[in-house]
């Protein structure tokens, strides 16, 4: 059995604690604390890096990871605070305007261009020329036909009128009058 001096010569640089008590516990300081550690946020300073976090990762979920909320308040910031949901309008313009360079760049690209975003990208800057194009007039350039239940709504409210206009001319002129 090891002595006192012993046991504090192996490596041990507290002192030995007498049977049956608890060991003390460490007086808490800021040099204790993780590095990661600060004082809590206020809600303004979330918002901030949540809308920072957003512009950087280009999601909602990035950028509650970043402030360190969950989705939920996220939304609830955006439905309850009109100067937060139009920063953050502006920051999915810049998101949008990062993508947008990004696509530019790849369809463009001299080694390995894409096709497919040119095409993309041009049908969404000249829609006029490039969109795919919508047929508002019926088939092969004629009417559009109508359907069975308008015509007949049609023809219903003809006959109503033509009923109403022959029952007031055949109803006689009240008498007295």
């Amino acid at each position: 059995m090891a002595t006192k001096k012993e046991s504090a010569g192996k490596g041990s640089t507290s002192k030995p604690r007498k049977p049956g008590r608890k060991p003390a516990k460490k007086a808490a300081s800021s040099a204790s604390k993780p590095p990661n550690s600060r004082s809590p946020l206020s809600t303004e300073q979330k918002k901030a890096r949540a809308l920072d976090g957003y512009v950087t990762f280009g999601t909602v979920t990035g950028a509650c990871i970043a402030a360190g909320v969950d989705r939920k308040t996220w939304y609830n910031w955006v439905r309850d605070d009109e100067t937060f949901a139009e920063h953050v309008a502006s920051a999915k313009e810049q998101v949008a305007d990062r993508l947008e360079q990004a696509a530019i760049e790849r369809a463009t690209a001299f080694i390995e261009p894409s096709d497919t975003l040119l095409i993309f990208l041009l049908k969404g800057l000249r829609r006029e020329v490039y969109g795919d194009k919508r047929e508002i007039s019926g088939p092969d350039g004629g009417p559009i036909p109508i359907s069975p239940v308008e015509k007949l709504s049609t023809q219903l409210s003809d006959i109503a009128k033509r009923r109403r206009a022959v029952g007031s001319a055949e109803q006689p002129e009240p008498e007295g009058g």
